[in-house]
């Protein structure tokens, strides 16, 4: 593939006596060159005493990153319901990242290859003209060219399911949505010597409210919307792997329970 060309080849498949149903298989092929900061960027932190205490140090001669992906998608679809599921497989190589090197400073260097396989599925469902539900579910695995599984330190399943009602005269409208969140790798997997100072990146669900109602008024020819958001509903404490320089276990994620309200129209 020229380092020039982005690819992609595809093969889908329609029966007519039963065309509610459809099936995709996809090859495609890709790159990212580096960005500047990456190979030009250029910091070096120093001691009084003018030793090299760390820093961070393009480098000119990276590689782009490629990516080639298999897949294989199912769909359904009629007038009340939407549904489709996707299995994909995945190789990553001359993938840019980080090393220090030996005067303490970060380089960036093509780090090797990751293979990633997974699914993907969502819905949807129309209860009628008010009502209606709609979600999707992952789960994906990884391994890094060395063989560490779970090299990206991302969970390995992720869902959301939400139910919205909206009033026949559109004036109300009401949204629940459940973001479920498996638990984490931990960060140990990519450094054995992490600091622990942190809660562990546990499963949890992440639940927000979203209210408004349209109200009509003699003030203006425009409708007044009032609207309430709540924010991490059940009051997780949520945590993160941190990713970045993986010299402790987890970061905070997420801010605990908050409500917003807002009032719009126009003059």
């Amino acid at each position: 593939m020229s380092e020039h060309l982005q690819s992609a080849l595809g093969v889908q498949l329609n029966k007519p006596e039963a065309d509610q149903w459809s099936l995709k298989l996809s090859h495609t092929e890709a790159f990212r060159a580096a960005f500047g900061v990456e190979t030009n960027f250029d910091l070096i932190l120093r001691n009084p005493d003018g030793s090299i205490r760390g820093g961070l140090r393009g480098n000119p001669n990276l590689n782009p990153e490629t990516v080639r992906t298999n897949e294989i998608t199912f769909r359904y679809q009629d007038t009340k319901t939407l549904f489709e599921t996707t299995f994909y497989d995945s190789t990553m190589v001359n993938l840019i990242g980080r090393e220090r090197a030996p005067d303490n400073v970060l380089d960036f260097v093509n780090s090797g290859s990751l293979s990633l396989q997974g699914i993907e599925s969502e819905f949807k469902h129309e209860f009628n003209d008010s009502w209606w539900l709609q979600g999707n579910f992952t789960k994906q695995q990884n391994k890094s060219g060395d063989g560490i599984e779970s090299f990206t330190l991302v969970p390995e399943s992720m869902a959301k399911l939400g139910v919205v009602y909206k009033s026949l005269k559109g004036n109300w409208r009401l949204g629940v949505f459940d973001t479920y969140i498996g638990s984490a790798p931990e960060t140990s997997i990519r450094n054995p010597s992490v600091d622990v100072v942190n809660p562990p990146a546990d499963s949890h669900h992440l639940v927000s409210l979203n209210i408004s109602n349209r109200l009509q008024t003699s003030l203006s020819d425009s409708p007044v919307i009032l609207e309430l958001y709540v924010y991490n509903a059940l009051d997780e404490t949520i945590y993160y792997p941190e990713i970045a320089g993986r010299q402790i276990n987890t970061l905070p994620a997420r801010s605990d329970r908050a409500a917003y309200f807002g009032v719009s129209f126009n003059f």
